[in-house]
């Protein structure tokens, strides 16, 4: 307690009042808007926009990049014939691992910090708000993508805990399993939640060369998906079976997520924008990286590491390794969220990285001021900045007043139930009749 931030008997109750203001906001912010996503499903998922093409993408005319969840949903769709609505499948299955993942957050929060800590850290706003609040987001494979990550920890912490040698085999077989199919079903995996498993190992006091053993079946994986990106076969094959699916309406092109399998390079890089989306990408970026060292000061707490120290080290190597892809396209908000969520789950599943007891660790919040700082920055943060997917936003696109933008997304929410139930047909979406069109 000599350590700990104080604060005057009459102000402690104030702040305590203004960050539970903050939670409020930003719970009814992003519920709101989440809702608001959701609430089309499935009329708001086409393959002519990012998210729908994206889940598109299969092995039509053999292996390519980012393809194998759409291989994997169409021949089990060709097992209960019902291939043309494989798309639709995969934006449920995105929806799902989207709760999924706040669930797991959530848990694994409550059992290292109060609640009270456990909601600023899960609504900061470059964390899991960015995967729920935005469509492109939640009909994407980020959140797919985080509890593949959990199960790797899962299964290394299996094995990092296994005295038996045939048992540990079978675990390093499946977390490289686990591995391999997250950098095929989208390769930024490997720079965006990669570096989150070697940092695994070396929190865990392993060596550099068994951290990088642990982490070579994603990074060969990366390797073959760079090489196989697709070409303009696999768009042509890809849109002609779109089509007699009934997925495609007539004369549509399919979406950028297709297309630009067979590009040299994404839409335009961030050296393409102009000098005003450069600045608001730089506060944005700058915004992002301060919330986020936030969360892990407040998660890098142990008795024998600095969590200041700590923080700035796992961050600023998930940073280091992901900047060719923040150089490479504008989606600064999502790069951040994944990676924001990988170090977090990075530092609550190596609370005992020391070998200690659960017991014997100290609380790691209110034993420092940097701690309790920290909380301030987030509750500051949710109350005014606004999840982002993009980068190259005004100003009044990154900060608000979150409390009153999640009341404005609540009453339209309502208006729109009202309207839907007042409606007396619901949407039915356009499948083809052609049976197992190959």
């Amino acid at each position: 307690m000599n350590n700990q931030l104080r604060f005057p008997p009459k102000t402690k109750p104030l702040f305590n009042l203004l960050i539970w203001v903050s939670i409020a906001g930003a719970s009814l912010y992003d519920i709101g808007l989440f809702i608001q996503n959701l609430f089309p499903y499935p009329a708001n998922i086409s393959v002519s926009e990012w998210w729908g093409s994206e889940l598109a993408i299969r092995y039509c005319d053999g292996f390519v990049r980012r393809g194998i969840l759409g291989q994997t949903s169409w021949l089990l769709g060709g097992l209960f014939k019902a291939q043309p609505l494989y798309v639709l499948a995969l934006s449920a299955l995105m929806i799902f691992s989207s709760i999924a993942l706040g669930i797991l957050l959530y848990r694994k929060l409550i059992q290292r910090v109060g609640i009270q800590t456990s909601l600023l850290i899960l609504l900061s706003p470059t964390a899991y708000p960015a995967i729920i609040t935005h469509a492109g987001s939640l009909f994407r494979k980020d959140a797919f993508q985080l509890c593949l990550l959990a199960l790797v920890f899962y299964l290394l912490g299996r094995l990092r805990s296994s005295q038996s040698g045939p048992q540990r085999l079978i675990l390093f077989l499946l977390s490289s399993i686990v591995q391999v199919v997250a950098v095929f079903n989208h390769e930024p995996f490997a720079l965006l939640i990669l570096p989150a498993i070697f940092l695994s190992g070396i929190i865990e006091k392993r060596s550099f060369t068994h951290s990088l053993l642990t982490i070579l079946p994603g990074l060969f994986a990366f390797v073959l998906s760079i090489l196989n990106k697709g070409d303009p076969g696999d768009v042509s094959c890809l849109q002609n079976d779109l089509y007699r699916l009934g997925l495609l309406p007539t004369g549509a092109l399919p979406g950028s997520s297709i297309t630009e399998l067979a590009l040299s390079k994404p839409s335009f890089f961030t050296w393409d924008l102009n000098h005003t989306q450069l600045m608001w990408s730089f506060v944005h970026a700058m915004t992002a990286v301060a919330i986020t060292y936030a969360c892990y000061v407040i998660l890098a707490k142990t008795s024998s590491s600095r969590p200041l120290r700590k923080a700035f080290l796992i961050l600023g190597l998930q940073l280091v390794v992901a900047l060719p892809l923040f150089m490479a396209t504008i989606d600064y908000g999502r790069w951040f969220a994944m990676i924001s969520c990988s170090g977090i789950l990075l530092l609550l599943n190596n609370r005992t990285s020391l070998r200690e007891s659960p017991a014997s660790l100290p609380a790691p919040l209110h034993k420092s001021p940097g701690q309790k700082l920290s909380c301030h920055l987030l509750a500051a943060s949710l109350l005014f900045v606004l999840p982002s997917h993009c980068c190259t936003y005004s100003s009044s696109k990154i900060f608000a007043f979150v409390p009153y933008a999640g009341l404005s997304i609540t009453k339209s929410n309502l208006k729109a139930i009202l309207y839907d139930f007042s409606q007396p047909s619901a949407y039915v979406p356009h499948i083809s009749s052609t049976k197992n069109p190959i």
